[in-house]
């Protein structure tokens, strides 16, 4: 009998030290589930960001089409100019009426704007998203002032994944 004790001897310093990997193993594995759901929670947060600066773009656009048929697409725009050189939006605009209604003085114009919302870390964009939109708008009357307009209606509206987006 003594001599199977003896035998045994150590047995439970061993299985100690399963016991102490096996928890080591979980317990890191935990860390790291935890660490990918913390840096996929911020990429969401910086993609929902994104896609709002480039609604915020195209709303902006929008605006701006609205009291004038011949503005300009925006130039990169922080938003909010807060200084701290994060939130940006940009857009460009077509038209894609035929040549003689964009060139003329005509009541309507349908106009394809892409904008684009940037995240950006030292001036670097680290995140983008775009917006592709076909928008029509009828305005009154022909000749600046052209008062509010008639009626701005956005036909297609998409999500452009594209890496580099262009309107038809």
């Amino acid at each position: 009998m003594r001599r199977c004790v003896a035998d045994e001897a150590g047995t439970a310093l061993v299985l100690a030290l399963v016991v102490v990997l096996i928890l080591a193993l979980v317990t890191g594995g935990i860390a790291q589930l935890l660490t990918a759901e913390t840096d996929m929670g911020q990429l969401m947060l910086q993609d929902a960001k994104a896609l709002y600066l480039a609604q915020a773009g195209l709303e902006h656009q929008i605006y701006l089409l609205k009291g004038d048929k011949d503005a300009p697409g925006i130039s990169p725009t922080e938003y909010p100019d807060t200084g701290d050189d994060r939130f940006w939006y940009s857009t460009t605009r077509t038209c894609l009426s035929p040549p003689s209604v964009c060139t003329a003085e005509e009541p309507a114009r349908r106009w394809c704007i892409l904008s684009v919302g940037e995240i950006r870390r030292n001036g670097t964009p680290v995140h983008t998203r775009v917006i592709r939109a076909e928008v029509e708008i009828a305005y009154q009357g022909t000749a600046p002032p052209y008062g509010p307009p008639l009626k701005a209606t956005v036909l297609r509206w998409e999500e452009d994944l594209r890496v580099s987006p262009t309107c038809p």
